[in-house]
C-alpha cells in the first residue's frame, strides 16, 4: 500500500516525457548536468528555514518526537524514497513547468502559479492523510499550498542564479525539505 502512494508522484514526470518530443531541444532537461554548489543550496536551504521553524517553535519539540529520534535506517530509507519522490515531480514541476510559465509570464507570477498547482495537485494525498500533518485535511490543504507556493519562488529564484541550471537542485532541495 506505501508503494501505492509513489504511482501520483510519478504523474509530474510522467507529463514531461509525453511533451518532451513536441519542446525545443534547448528546453529539455539535461539529467547529466550536476552542479555541487547547486546541490549544497539544495540540501542547505530547508535545512535553514526548518530549522529557523523549530527554534522559534522550541517549546513544541517534545509534541513532534516524543523523546524518540528516528533511527539511522529509518533515515536512509526515507532519504532514498524523497530523492526518487523529488526527481519526479521536479522534472515535471521545476524542470517543466515552471520554466514554461517564466516564458510567458513574470518570474513572481509564474512561481505563485506554479506553487498553487504543486499544492492544489497535492489535495487527494492530503485528504486521503499520505501527507502527516496535525491538521484537518482542508486546513492542511490551504497551508500546504501556500507552503508550495513559498518553496516555488525559493526555488524561482535560484533558477536566475547560475547554481539553478541543474535539475538535481531542485531535485535534493524538494527531498531534504520532506525529509526535514
Amino acid at each position: 500500500i506505501e508503494a501505492a502512494a509513489f504511482i501520483p508522484i510519478l504523474a509530474p514526470f510522467v507529463s514531461y516525457l509525453v511533451v518532451k518530443r513536441f519542446l525545443d531541444k534547448k528546453d529539455r532537461i539535461n539529467y547529466k548536468k550536476v552542479s555541487a554548489k547547486g546541490i549544497q543550496i539544495g540540501i542547505l536551504i530547508p535545512m535553514v528555514y526548518i530549522t529557523t521553524a523549530v527554534l522559534l517553535s522550541s517549546t513544541f519539540i517534545p509534541l513532534f518526537f516524543n523523546g524518540n529520534l528516528p533511527e539511522v535506517k529509518i533515515v536512509l530509507i526515507l532519504f532514498a524514497k524523497w530523492i526518487l519522490a523529488g526527481f519526479c515531480e521536479e522534472v515535471g514541476w521545476r524542470g517543466f513547468l515552471l520554466p514554461m510559465l517564466k516564458k510567458i509570464m513574470k518570474r513572481e507570477i509564474a512561481c505563485i502559479v506554479c506553487g498553487l498547482i504543486w499544492g492544489i495537485w497535492h489535495i487527494p494525498m492530503i485528504v486521503q492523510g499520505m501527507v502527516v500533518t496535525q491538521h484537518s485535511p482542508w486546513l492542511a490543504v490551504i497551508l500546504f499550498s501556500v507552503e508550495t507556493i513559498f518553496i516555488t519562488f525559493i526555488m524561482g529564484s535560484i533558477s536566475e542564479c547560475n547554481i539553478g541550471n541543474s535539475i538535481w537542485t531542485y531535485v535534493f532541495l524538494h527531498a531534504f525539505h520532506n525529509i526535514v
